[in-house]
């Protein structure tokens, strides 16, 4: 497993030094960048592949770095803060659509509340368009930014002081339960979401192997393509096994399909749906991220193959 480190905020706090305690003046870029230093250590001790670390005031620059290093794992390390100086307690966000992202964030948080005894915020869902975080919806890995405590308030200023070690210790523990499956608590089951308007019958594998692996996520945006249509959608295909799919003429060995995360919906025969364009565009206001227009057999493929995070960046034409 290979794990991409971000501190938050510029180094040396130039020219953002993210929140700053008004009486102390800790700095949130100092905290993060001690913490990040020290869970490398940790994470190369236990066998951990640490495959970057930057601080950066370029979010795109951070995720790019973090896309191009072949991270398996994307940990952006950040302090909270709040005008309210009551407010304190750790949180850890995911983005909304990643499963794994979720259990990641549980790991990570489970142990910084245990290790701590900060008060536990719980773990949170950044929803693109709605509280979406940069680096969560742009980076590629599994990905989750842990808000360690509030810099703004006093014990927890304390902590961030004083117990730098044991947060990048937390950390580290946290990486190492989810690689192995094993959190400290598993999380609540995650309850895959149920399509209102497809059957498994229509999303399973057509060879008969009674295949079908369907990624929650492309349920859910088919069933919201069919709300937005209006009517009722044909799949030609959802997805395929690997032996299906070998079969399946023009497909690829790392099919989106493969990995239940495709669909092909027919064109249906709606007055302001009719065409193969008309199809695509309601797949683009979707937010699907691949968006494939077949003018011969006339049906569309759409997939979520980055979680929903890259609306319509992959597009093509047969």
């Amino acid at each position: 497993m290979k794990v991409f480190i971000n501190p938050g905020h510029a180094p040396n706090g130039e020219p953002d030094p993210g929140a700053v305690n008004q009486y102390t003046g800790l700095r949130e870029c100092d905290v993060v960048k001690k913490v990040a230093d020290l869970l490398e250590g940790y994470l190369t001790v236990a066998g951990v592949e640490v495959v970057g670390s930057l601080q950066s005031d370029s979010l795109s620059e951070v995720c790019q770095c973090s896309n191009g290093s072949g991270a398996d794992i994307f940990i952006s390390i950040h302090c909270n803060a709040a005008a309210n100086e009551q407010a304190n307690g750790t949180e850890t966000w995911h983005h909304a659509h990643s499963i794994n992202g979720q259990v990641l964030a549980d790991c990570i948080q489970k142990r910084i509340i245990n290790s701590l005894e900060t008060t536990d915020r719980g773990i949170k869902g950044a929803t693109p368009g709605v509280n979406g975080l940069y680096v969560l919806n742009n980076t590629s890995a599994v990905a989750v930014l842990v808000e360690l405590a509030f810099i703004s308030n006093g014990e927890d200023a304390v902590l961030l002081t004083e117990k730098v070690d044991d947060f990048a210790s937390a950390i580290a523990r946290g990486i190492t339960d989810y690689q192995g499956g094993q959190c400290e608590e598993a999380p609540a089951p995650v309850v895959a979401y149920q399509s209102k308007y497809f059957s498994e019958a229509e999303t399973s594998c057509h060879c008969g192997c009674g295949g079908n692996k369907v990624n929650p996520l492309l349920l859910e945006m088919l069933d919201k393509l069919r709300e937005m249509i209006g009517g009722p959608l044909e799949l030609s295909c959802a997805y395929r096994c690997e032996q299906h799919n070998a079969e399946t003429p023009g497909s690829s060995k790392n099919s989106q399909h493969v990995k239940g995360n495709a669909a092909d919906v027919l064109v249906p025969d709606y007055p302001h749906c009719h065409t193969v364009e008309q199809l695509a565009w309601y797949a683009e206001q979707v937010g699907f991220d691949g968006i494939g227009m077949y003018f011969d057999d006339e049906f569309v493929h759409v997939d979520v193959r980055d979680g929903g995070k890259s609306p319509g960046t992959y597009r093509w034409t047969e």
